[in-house]
Order: structure tokens, then C-alpha cells, then sequence
């Protein structure tokens, strides 16, 4: 994203090796999501299961909580 893709390649291998050492400091939750932003387009929001469908581009960007429900989970 924006140029820093390396910086955000070490960061997410670095989040990976955290979570991996210290069980339960980094929730499973939180490596998904962070796997998904790293594997996928900027457009897709993380809480798409495939990648493929639900709410896209400006859409979700823009839209606050990932999944509209108010509470940022």
C-alpha cells in the first residue's frame, strides 16, 4: 500500500513470529486479518471470506466498523 510494501512485509512477518512465540499476546482473529490485508487487494475488506463478494471498494473504506454493526469487531 502506498508504496511500502516491504515495510508492510516485515510487519506482518513480524506480527506472525509474535503471535507464533507468545500464544494469546496476538489473537487469531487479528493474524487473519492482517494475512487477508497483506494477501489481497486494498479494495477487499477483510471480513470477506473468499474475497469475492460483500462490500468492496469505497464502499467499506469510507464505511467506519468492518462489518456495519457499530461495534468495530
Amino acid at each position: 500500500v502506498l508504496g511500502l510494501e516491504n515495510e508492510a512485509e516485515a510487519f506482518y512477518e513480524a506480527l506472525l513470529d509474535v503471535a507464533g512465540e507468545r500464544s494469546g499476546v496476538i489473537s487469531q482473529k487479528s493474524v487473519m486479518f492482517w494475512r487477508r490485508a497483506a494477501e489481497r487487494p486494498l479494495d477487499v475488506a477483510p471480513e470477506d471470506e473468499d474475497g469475492e463478494g460483500g462490500r468492496r471498494g469505497l464502499e467499506w473504506l469510507a464505511g467506519g466498523d468492518a462489518d456495519g454493526d457499530g461495534d468495530w469487531e
